[in-house]
This record gives C-alpha cells, structure tokens and sequence, in this order.
C-alpha cells in the first residue's frame, strides 16, 4: 500500500478496503491533527476534530473523484467540520422585526 498515490488508496477505500484506510491515515494523522490545533489552539478540541475528520471521511468516501487530487478533498472535508463545529459553539443570535 506504501507505494499507492492517496488518490488510489481513496479508490480502494471506498470500495471497502481497510488496510487502505489505514494507510490514508498514517500519512495525514499528524497534519490533520497539527491543522486542527493551529486553528483552535486546544488540545482537546483538536483531537475532537480530527476524530471528527476520519468518520467524515468514512461517510464521504463515496463522493471522492478519483480524477481529482485527495489532499485538497481531504482539507476540505477538514474545513468544514472546523466550520460547523464552530458554527454549534458559536450560534447566531436572532433578531426580531
């Protein structure tokens, strides 16, 4: 698996192999981590974050397109789950008409 691209072991993943996802995640544990600690500065909310990241990953393995780089598609899906976390934590007040 060492010598796959991330976008075949995507590929591979989706189609239901674990020791793909296992390398996937080898190789982008400690910067999707580091991402997430840089941005909220808590350790505990960065590893939220990151667990957070690998089940979207999980539930989104089936909209990856192959034709397309995975490291971009990975940090998105990181992105967003930053976002929504922050948008739960940090609700919008409603203003009356």
């Amino acid at each position: 698996m060492k010598d796959q691209s991330d976008g075949q072991l995507m590929g591979l993943y989706a189609h239901g192999s674990q020791s793909a996802f296992q390398e996937l995640f080898r190789r982008y544990e400690g910067r999707a981590y580091a991402y997430f600690l840089r941005r909220v500065r808590s350790d505990a909310q960065a590893r939220d974050l990151y667990q957070e990241l690998f089940l979207r990953l999980h539930r989104f393995r089936q909209t990856y397109d192959a034709s397309r780089p995975f490291e971009p598609w990975f940090f998105h899906i990181a992105h967003c789950g930053l976002v929504e976390q922050w948008r739960r934590r940090h609700p919008q007040a409603e203003v009356g008409l």
